[in-house]
């Protein structure tokens, strides 16, 4: 029984790594093939930022609302079938205390597609917002909506997949005198992205890990 309870773990384990792609880790200082809108376009290294050795950085010199990462998947059919079919994105952020003095920060997801090679858009929303909590890292699961999971799966010419974020770092006070606010800080909304994955759903593992098991025993038997 115990021998058949490690095996069980071992199995469900080696579905869970096996069947998670990752689309990003920027290890070594490559892209991945994510662009960045922000001010910064390469992966960097700061201290203490995400759960990897490199990281992109995203910096948005004013805050408020705009894409901060993103990746072309055209032509990368497993990686669109994944998310047609699995439907959950999982990547780490990190925000340092010092980039944010004051404000707050959300995170949404974005996934766009189209029907040809001209970039005819026929898709674009942005869902699952998360809030950010400042000065930490933390691990965002995104959920695409059921209309971005069909629209991926009938997309034939480009799809792209990014993450989209509306802050606020900005510190100010009201002025008594002049009765207006008085900014004293609005400086740029620095982000850190790390270990971008396409995640299996949990009764996909299950599945998967009792089928492999049942593949054992009847090898076994």
């Amino acid at each position: 029984m115990k021998a058949k309870l490690i095996l069980s773990v071992f199995v469900l384990g080696l579905v869970s790594s096996s069947f998670g792609i990752l689309v990003g880790d920027f290890e070594d200082g490559l892209d991945d093939g994510w662009w960045n809108e922000g001010t910064s376009s390469a992966p960097v290294t700061p201290t203490g930022a995400t759960l990897g050795s490199w990281s992109m950085r995203s910096e948005r010199s004013d805050g408020g609302w705009g894409t901060t990462i993103g990746a072309n998947f055209l032509g990368n059919a497993p990686v669109i079938n994944a998310l047609a079919t699995v439907g959950k994105v999982q990547v780490d952020v990190t925000t340092f205390a010092e980039d944010w003095p004051a404000g707050y920060g959300t995170i949404g997801l974005v996934v766009a597609c189209g029907e040809n090679v001209n970039w005819t858009q026929t898709y674009w929303d942005a869902m699952d917002w998360q809030d950010l909590v400042l000065g930490t890292t933390q691990t965002f699961t995104f959920t695409l909506v059921a209309d971005a999971m069909t629209a991926l799966a009938e997309a034939t010419g480009w799809a792209n997949l990014a993450f989209v974020n509306w802050t606020d770092p900005t510190e100010s006070y009201w002025d008594e005198i002049l009765q207006e606010e008085v900014i004293t800080y609005q400086g740029g909304a620095v982000l850190y992205f790390d270990n971008i994955q396409i995640i299996p759903e949990p009764a996909t593992l299950v599945l998967l890990g009792l089928g492999g098991l049942s593949l054992i025993r009847r090898k076994r038997g």
